[in-house]
């Protein structure tokens, strides 16, 4: 009984010793092995830049109108609900239906990002910014609420797309140690549009211009 106790113990030795041996080998071939370098090119900060823009432009469609809600108000009286709670309420939808939109649809644009890469979810979400940018300029009645609506929800699709590019690019363009700088300045674009509408709404006035100068001469 001893002797096949010591054989056993020898034997899971010898095992444990293989193991460490074979582990050890694997890592010296890993340390040896040449390391692969990542090319860089000048042209990532063209890319941030460009994100950060296009960020700034999705985030600007978002709140630009509930700033001047009153004048919003005053201007869509015919196609709004008589109930001042009710017209109230239906601007707040202008803002609220990005987060609506955000629930449904973040689950397929996350898919398609890691299925079809930076490229089509980039291209697709600037196309749909932009589509609902040019229908509200097709609002410019008082009686086109719903049309305004309609271009916002749209503008709020395109947001789905904007909100995963940060990381992803930043991923794909920069080296491990501009990660972080590359995602944060990603990012900048939403919070510094957000900070100049509220503090200078009239830059959101510029938006109405049109209508009031197109109602004037009709």
């Amino acid at each position: 009984m001893v002797r096949k106790n010591i054989s056993k113990s020898d034997l899971n030795e010898q095992i444990l010793e293989k193991i460490a041996e074979e582990k050890n080998s694997k890592e010296k071939c890993f340390h040896n092995s040449p390391k692969m370098q990542i090319q860089l090119y000048k042209r990532r900060w063209i890319m941030i830049l460009l994100l950060c823009l296009y960020a700034m432009s999705n985030a600007y469609q978002w709140i630009h109108l509930n700033i001047i809600g009153n004048i919003i108000i005053r201007y869509y009286n015919e196609s709004l609900p008589d109930n001042k709670f009710q017209r109230e309420t239906t601007l707040d939808w202008l803002s609220m239906v990005y987060m609506i939109v955000y629930i449904p649809l973040i689950f397929p644009s996350t898919f398609l990002l890691k299925k079809k890469g930076v490229r089509i979810c980039a291209v697709a979400g600037a196309f749909l910014n932009a589509l609902g940018a040019w229908l509200k300029v097709a609002c410019v009645s008082p009686d086109r609420f719903p049309v305004l609506m309609f271009a916002q929800t749209v503008c709020a699709i395109a947001q789905i797309f904007t909100l995963g590019l940060p990381a992803r690019i930043a991923a794909v363009w920069f080296g491990p140690k501009e990660v972080s700088t590359a995602t944060s300045l990603g990012i900048f674009g939403f919070q510094v549009i957000i900070f100049i509408k509220i503090q200078f709404p009239s830059t959101s006035t510029f938006f109405l211009i049109c209508c009031f100068c197109s109602n004037f001469f009709a």
